[in-house]
């Protein structure tokens, strides 16, 4: 799952990303289509608990909308959903977003189902846990078998891990 990219300096050397350094740099790429797509006549609606994004473009008079939904086996991020469901209304090409890699490693921020069924975030180690919102430290995510299922939090970067 590591993908090939090339790097001029002189000569061609091959840099080697991730999955999630790979859907870090997406995320960032649908945050800037949003905004370059011209969204100023659209609102979004983010329902994380149904893993959607519905899209309502006023043009006009006409009104245009489209909710685009998450696979059950796929990740969910806001953002990535958003540029989808920008795409479609304004029937653009949005299939970069649509087949997004999906990240294979647990990260501080993220939504993740436990074996047992239990849903919770990611939070650094030593935090203190929430008594309102079902919280999991990074090591006993990391330890145990979790499907990801939310990253529109994550954090990518190497210091978060």
């Amino acid at each position: 799952d590591v993908q090939r990219r090339t790097v001029t300096c002189g000569h061609q050397v091959p840099q080697f990303k991730t999955p999630n350094e790979q859907r870090a740099e997406l995320i960032e790429d649908a945050k800037e289509f949003v905004k370059l797509a011209g969204a100023d006549n659209i609102e979004f609606a983010v329902s994380e608990k149904y893993r959607a994004v519905t899209a309502i473009w006023y043009k006009g008079i006409e009104v245009v909308n489209t909710v685009v939904k998450c696979a059950p086996d796929k990740v969910f991020n806001a953002d990535i959903f958003k540029a989808i469901a920008l795409g479609r209304v304004q029937g653009l090409d949005v299939n970069e977003f649509e087949n997004a890699v999906q990240p294979n490693e647990i990260t501080r921020g993220m939504h993740v189902r436990y074996a047992n069924g239990r849903i919770a975030k990611v939070v650094d180690d030593g935090s203190i846990l929430s008594t309102t919102v079902s919280e999991t430290f990074i090591s006993t995510a990391k330890s145990n078998v979790c499907e990801i299922l939310n990253d529109t939090n994550a954090i990518y970067t190497e210091e978060a891990q």
